[in-house]
């Protein structure tokens, strides 16, 4: 009985369609949006600590990298002494909409990104004849190609730094400022969202379900570990399988710089 009462106390769930676009022109109207959720204990108001918000970020990208950009980051990850590399803002901005749904909705305490590009190059190469390659009518897949649609793990890492984290928002902004439009700046006109008093925890998605083989599968997994390890002490930690989650869900602090967690699939931890 006091499971069902507890479930039936008031709440209240916010849904909001956060981004969606999937080409030039359909801004706002198609599918595969971003979901930012939001609940609310009732009665108002509630402390902080009693809300709770998710954001999914649907099949997004971040960032377009040039190639050269893409070894330099490879080669910045591959020693544990250099920092993660910032990408060329001057020649590939950003995307803005990040931060703008931190200010506008708030830090969300449960961040679901992809780190994979997929397989839909895959799937289309397997038809193409074996041809020269300046022939080819598909280009391999690389994470700086196809990054305006689907980010990979460095970018996911950036991304939720960008929306749970102030400073580092802030940072990546006043950087890319120059190459926002107008319209975009107008809607930053709102103070920062207040971080909630407990650290962030993102989930990987899209990834390992339709692969070419369990490499591809291995490699998003070890440049999500890259790419946590390369924020640095107090950065983003990453967490491998539900154990490792739920370990640090049950020792994490406000100090903590969040976790970025990659689930196998059908596995279940308990926020």
């Amino acid at each position: 009985m006091a499971q069902v009462s507890r479930l039936r106390e008031p709440t209240r769930w916010s849904v909001d369609i956060a981004v969606a676009g999937r080409c030039g022109l359909d801004s706002g109207v198609s599918l595969w949006s971003s979901w930012y959720m939001q609940h609310v204990p009732r009665p108002a108001p509630p402390a902080a600590s009693q809300r709770f918000s998710a954001f999914f970020g649907g099949d997004t990208g971040f960032q377009f990298h040039g190639a050269r950009e893409e070894e330099e980051a490879n080669a910045a990850l591959s020693s544990a002494a250099t920092p993660l590399l910032p990408p060329s803002r001057a020649a590939y901005p950003i995307c803005p909409l990040f931060a703008q749904v931190r200010r506008r909705l708030g830090v969300p305490d449960l961040l679901l990104l992809p780190i994979s590009v997929g397989a839909t190059l895959s799937f289309l190469k397997s038809y193409e004849p074996p041809l020269p390659v300046a022939l080819k009518l598909f280009p391999s897949i690389s994470d700086g190609l196809t990054g305006a649609n689907h980010m990979g793990p460095r970018d996911a890492v950036r991304a939720m730094r960008i929306m749970t984290d102030a400073q580092h928002g802030e940072a990546d902004e006043a950087a890319d400022e120059a190459g926002v439009p107008d319209d975009w700046q107008a809607l930053d006109a709102t103070p920062p969202a207040v971080r909630a008093p407990r650290a962030p925890l993102a989930l990987a998605v899209h990834w390992g379900t339709f692969v070419a083989d369990a490499a591809e599968a291995e490699a998003s997994m070890r440049q999500l570990r890259e790419a946590c390890d390369a924020t640095g002490t107090g950065g983003v930690r990453f967490c491998r399988g539900a154990a490792q989650t739920q370990a640090w869900l049950g020792s994490r602090s406000e100090a903590d710089g969040g976790a970025f967690a990659a689930l196998d699939h059908g596995e279940t931890v308990w926020l």
